[in-house]
């Protein structure tokens, strides 16, 4: 049975991938989007694109939008697709009476938006995370570097922002100057944790973890792996924040094998297609859980997923792809416009008007492979 799920969207990189997954999961997917969402029309996945011509902040007219679209397309839940809708959507939900994906209130949602109070949140419930300042302004954090009251290596960043917006490496002195560019406040400072970066990727229903999966992303590869001192830790601070929904935290292993918590993203993210291809897919099981307060099991695949020319170069070699690189494959070729657009960097500037779902494009050879069973 085909599901009918109204998006909210304020961008189209992430919410595309979001998009998709839902697309996957058999869900016939209307977007609401403001002007930067447009892209998403040219998706095979948008089943309608819906404008959204006004002010995000005018919640009342967002409210009356939404309740005309779910009468008239007979949707039967909505969703949120990146940080802005997702706050949105978390303010105007008692307002709309039809079922959403899973969401936290905006109490939670604030405390893991903001990276200051999800650094302290770790700390109240030990669990290591690197110390931190937060400083008022680019002066006083200066003045701190000049005194060697703090002292490199560290990682500055602003406290709200997403997709490493902001985010300036002060390793030595020689980066002191780096510093003075900078022009939002208040200034987040961390101790600089050299070591393993990788992600867990959480489902979550009122603070008890439903589905746990931790992400490694090296050059060219994406896994799902095993990390049991660090999965411990993202369940100890979802409990202790009642967290509710999705969200994927950013981590570091240090040389002596510490896990450390660094960011949180209280909401999908972008790398959740990848995951969706090893097997589990978030955006499903976030609308599921908030649907009917349940989720089904997935076991996810251990394989290693090739990324960019590495996973297409591979197939040159067809023998040597795995289940999970045919997948990406078939993923990509399904939808080719926008993962073209998106690699050339035209997605930053948006498609020309010629590029829609229905045009008729030459695709590459590679396409008699992606109908293979794996």
């Amino acid at each position: 049975m085909v599901r009918t799920g109204l998006m909210l969207a304020t961008s189209a990189v992430l919410p595309y991938h979001v998009m998709r997954c839902a697309a996957v999961a058999g869900v016939s997917v209307h977007v609401l989007g403001s002007v930067g969402a447009e892209r998403l029309q040219r998706s095979r996945a948008c089943a309608r694109f819906h404008h959204l011509p006004m002010d995000l902040g005018n919640e009342t007219k967002v409210v009356e939008i939404v309740r005309d679209l779910i009468a008239a397309r007979d949707v039967d839940f909505v969703f949120p697709s990146d940080d802005a809708s997702t706050r949105l959507l978390i303010s105007l939900r008692d307002q709309l009476d039809i079922p959403t994906s899973a969401l936290p209130d905006l109490r939670c949602f604030d405390l893991h938006n903001d990276k200051w109070a999800f650094n302290q949140l770790c700390v109240a419930n030990g669990v290591s995370a690197p110390r931190s300042w937060l400083l008022p302004h680019t002066d006083a954090l200066a003045e701190s570097l000049r005194s060697g009251a703090i002292r490199p290596p560290l990682t500055v960043k602003p406290v709200a922002c997403s997709g490493g917006a902001g985010v300036c490496h002060v390793l030595s002195r020689d980066d002191f100057d780096r510093v003075a560019g900078l022009r939002y406040s208040p200034i987040l400072v961390q101790r600089h944790i050299f070591g393993q970066e990788l992600g867990v990727n959480v489902l979550c229903d009122r603070g008890r973890v439903q589905a746990i999966a931790v992400q490694q992303r090296r050059r060219g590869s994406f896994r799902l792996i095993d990390h049991a001192a660090l999965a411990a830790a993202a369940t100890r601070v979802a409990g202790a924040s009642a967290l509710h929904g999705p969200a994927n935290i950013d981590a570091i292993i240090d040389a002596n094998g510490t896990p450390f918590l660094l960011e949180s993203n209280p909401r999908f993210w972008y790398t959740i297609y990848m995951s969706m291809v090893l097997g589990l897919n978030f955006v499903d099981m976030s609308i599921r859980l908030g649907c009917s307060g349940r989720i089904e099991d997935s076991q996810p695949s251990l394989d290693a997923v090739r990324l960019g020319r590495r996973l297409y170069s591979g197939l040159l070699k067809p023998w040597h792809c795995t289940h999970a690189d045919w997948r990406m494959v078939r993923y990509h070729l399904a939808d080719p416009l926008p993962y073209a657009a998106e690699k050339s960097g035209v997605a930053r500037n948006g498609l020309p008007p010629e590029w829609s779902a229905a045009s008729s494009i030459p695709e590459p050879a590679l396409i008699a492979w992606s109908g293979r069973a794996h």
